[in-house]
C-alpha cells in the first residue's frame, strides 16, 4: 500500500492505514476505493466505508472523478456523486462549476459534513477539483496559493498536481 501511495500522505491513525489526506478539516483527498485483490494494495472499499462511518457517521459525501471505473453507488449508502473525466486530462469547463457547487451545498447543509474527492490515484484529477473548490469556496486567495496548499498538504514532496494541462 505504501509503495502504491508513492509521495502521497496517508491517514495512519486509529487502526486505519488509508491513502487519504485531510486537505482541510472538511475536505478530503483520497485514492480509489477498491474491492478484491486491488483493495489489498489500494484503499479497500470496506475500510473506506468503515473510516467514514466511524469518523463522520452519516455526514459524508464522496465525489468520484473516474471516467474509467465506477462502483455501485449503494456501496456508501448512496452518498456518492460522479463527475467523471479522463485521467491525465483537464475536465470539461462545464463540469467544474457544478462539481464545486455540489461540494459547497453539501458542506453548507451541516457543519459536520465532510466531502472526500477521489480519482484513481487521488492526486491529479482530485487535486484539480480540490484546488477549484478552494478558490470557489473562498478558502484560497489565488489559484497559485490553492495549488501550493494542495500540493504540500497532499504530498510529502509538494508535487501533487504534476500534469501541465491540469
Amino acid at each position: 500500500r505504501h509503495a502504491v501511495s508513492g509521495n502521497k500522505r496517508r491517514f495512519v491513525e486509529d487502526d486505519f492505514d488509508l491513502d487519504l489526506t485531510y486537505i482541510t478539516p472538511r475536505l478530503i483527498a483520497m485514492g480509489f476505493p477498491s474491492k478484491g485483490v486491488e483493495g489489498a494494495y489500494r484503499n479497500s472499499s470496506d475500510e473506506v466505508y468503515r473510516f467514514f462511518q466511524q469518523r463522520h457517521s452519516a455526514h459524508f459525501r464522496i465525489i468520484n472523478l473516474c471516467s474509467e471505473r465506477a462502483y455501485r453507488l449503494d456501496l456508501f449508502h448512496g452518498s456518492v456523486a460522479r463527475y467523471p473525466f479522463p485521467d491525465h486530462n483537464p475536465p470539461p469547463m462545464e463540469l467544474i462549476l457544478p462539481c464545486c457547487m455540489h461540494i459547497h451545498r453539501f458542506l453548507q447543509d451541516d457543519q459536520d459534513n465532510v466531502v472526500a474527492v477521489h480519482c484513481k490515484a487521488g492526486k491529479g484529477r482530485t487535486g484539480l477539483i480540490i484546488v477549484a473548490y478552494l478558490m470557489f469556496g473562498g478558502l484560497a486567495r489565488s489559484a497559485r496559493m490553492a495549488r501550493i496548499y494542495y500540493d504540500t498538504t497532499r504530498t510529502h514532496d509538494g508535487k501533487g498536481l504534476t500534469i501541465i494541462s491540469q
